[in-house]
């Protein structure tokens, strides 16, 4: 019994220091946060001039700012000019992409194409591609699967200069058209969540559809799909948020097509362009708050999507 308790105080303890150590991770994020949506309500000569870093705004001051004046000013002025830029396609020969003043609205619907579409397009390729290596025995499909977990386990490096040329040579840089088909693979992870669940899946509905006469296609539309709707959602969820924050491919593959992750990685580099006129440390936090707010809204409503358990098939126990 004795050794028993002293285990019980172990763990306990263990417990203790860890909840510690994420209370005490979860306060860092939501101070900063907190912090950037107060100083994002702020004058310039507020936070600059007079010094007032960490208290709440001063309405002598700041009471444009206190009604979201910093906000509209980012919707309003913000844009990005991108330059003219001039490759050479082995299919199509010289290819010219005109610059242009892309706003703020042209920075929402680029990153809906790019977060929601290339994310929901990645997810539905990935599920195909676990659906038919779990349920169709064939020699390709374990071909596939080994080949996919190589890739995972063994990543290759420096594919981007190579997938930069390809763009190019097919006349896709920098292009809507390029941006959906540069996520249509079944590379990553998901693919053995998805295998996973379609291996779990009992083979009932297939056979009962195909002894009706169901053909492939409907079965797949019509039975697997609604099943694996929650984990659809769910992996399609996932790779918006990471989409949705992410500057480096737009900014690599699509320099002509900026996100919003893309204008905040530009607006704290170019501090000193007169072209956005948000040159003011304020207003560039009001310009990360409104990237950083969505994503806080989504995870707090959806965190039960995100972090709760999938349902592995249809069938009861």
């Amino acid at each position: 019994m004795s050794k028993i308790k002293r285990k019980n105080r172990k763990i306990n303890f263990f417990t203790i220091c860890i909840c510690v150590i994420l209370a005490l991770y979860s306060v860092s994020i939501i101070s900063v946060l907190i912090w950037a949506l107060i100083t994002s309500l702020k004058a310039s000569v507020d936070f600059g001039i007079l010094g007032n870093v960490l208290g709440f705004p001063d309405l002598k001051y700041s009471a444009d700012e206190v009604r979201l004046a910093n906000y509209f000013r980012i919707f309003s002025k913000f844009t990005i000019v991108t330059g003219n830029a001039t490759y050479f396609s082995d299919l199509f020969g010289r290819i010219v992409i005109p610059g242009q003043r892309v706003d703020f609205f042209g920075l929402i619907f680029n990153t809906i194409i790019y977060a929601v579409v290339c994310s929901f397009v990645h997810s539905f390729a990935t599920m195909v591609a676990g659906y038919l290596c779990a349920k169709f025995k064939y020699k390709f499909s374990g071909f596939v699967y080994n080949l996919l977990l190589i890739v995972m386990i063994i990543p290759i490096i420096g594919t981007g200069p190579a997938t930069l040329v390809l763009l190019r040579n097919l006349g896709l840089y920098s292009t809507y058209a390029g941006m959906i088909i540069l996520n249509l693979n079944c590379t990553g992870m998901y693919f053995f969540v998805y295998y996973a669940f379609m291996k779990g899946l009992s083979d009932t509905y297939i056979e009962a559809a195909e002894i009706d006469g169901a053909s492939q296609l409907t079965i797949f539309f019509k039975i697997i799909v609604p099943l694996s709707s929650k984990i659809l959602f769910t992996v399609v969820l996932i790779a918006f948020i990471g989409s949705w924050n992410d500057y480096q491919t737009p900014l690599l593959y699509y320099p002509d097509k900026p996100t919003l992750a893309y204008g905040i990685y530009y607006m704290s580099n170019n501090t000193s362009d007169a072209t956005y006129e948000t040159s003011q440390l304020t207003q560039r936090v009001a310009g990360c708050m409104i990237l950083a707010l969505p994503m806080v809204l989504l995870f707090t409503l959806c965190q039960d999507i995100i972090l709760g358990n999938l349902s592995m098939g249809g069938l009861k126990e």
